[in-house]
């Protein structure tokens, strides 16, 4: 299987540098440098991974992200030149799945892409392509299409973030930890990373809404991990 990378970063020299070491790995490289550009090229070819950088001219890196992940799970590396951890976690809770700070290692680099095309390949020749639809009193998952309504109106969730809620509404208000839903996500938990995971969590919470507005929460129990609690079922 071929492994095709886009790299969307205004830093011309970066990216040719970027180019050789990925292809001397066997990889196709596309670069952009605009983020107008990235955008398109992001939607328009099955990326392996996506290398990402937040300065960019036209759109910046943050809204390009946001613009991907609005119908795409493409695992997204970001790159920046930007060291504050607030640039980080808005990343992360944006959608990115890794985040490098430059200067970086081009070896480094090339470990996280080969840990990240090796996750996704995992979860992508699963066998979870066939979900068992699950009803409850105002929640339907259909298993079929893999969607999520809540009093009818459908919730706007990626691949995994469905996998998830799926997977726990299977198994409603038992505990799981992290390390135990990120492995049935991707298969292993090597590259688990505990921020990571959090700025997931937190993602789907926002789309699922309040307990009270919902009729589900997805709760944390300290020290232990997170269960998906269905009101009907109290």
């Amino acid at each position: 299987m071929t492994k095709r990378i886009l790299v969307i970063d205004d830093d011309v020299m970066l990216c040719e540098l970027i180019e050789r070491f990925l292809e001397s790995s066997s990889y196709i490289v596309d670069m952009v440098h605009d983020g107008e550009g990235g955008v398109e090229k992001a939607l328009q070819v099955n990326y392996s991974v996506i290398i990402l950088d937040l300065t960019l001219p036209k759109i910046s890196g943050f809204n390009v992200l946001k613009q991907i992940r609005k119908t795409k799970d493409t695992p997204i590396i970001i790159l920046s030149a930007r060291v504050d951890e607030i640039d980080k976690i808005t990343g992360l809770k944006s959608g990115a799945d890794d985040y490098l700070t430059k200067p970086f290692s081009m070896v480094e680099l090339v470990a996280r892409i080969e840990a990240m095309v090796r996750r996704y390949t995992l979860f992508n020749n699963s066998d979870k392509s066939v979900y068992k639809s699950i009803e409850f009193s105002n929640i339907f998952f259909d298993g079929d299409i893999r969607e999520l309504y809540i009093n009818e109106r459908k919730i706007d969730l990626t691949t995994k973030e469905f996998e998830l809620l799926h997977y726990m509404a299977l198994h409603p208000g038992r505990v799981m930890s992290k390390r135990q839903l990120y492995e049935y996500l991707y298969g292993e938990s090597i590259s688990f990373d505990d921020n990571n995971f959090m700025s997931f969590i937190s993602k789907i919470r926002k789309k699922i809404g309040s307990a009270d507005e919902q009729g589900m929460v997805l709760d944390t129990v300290r020290g232990l991990g997170y269960r998906l609690i269905i009101e009907d079922l109290r």
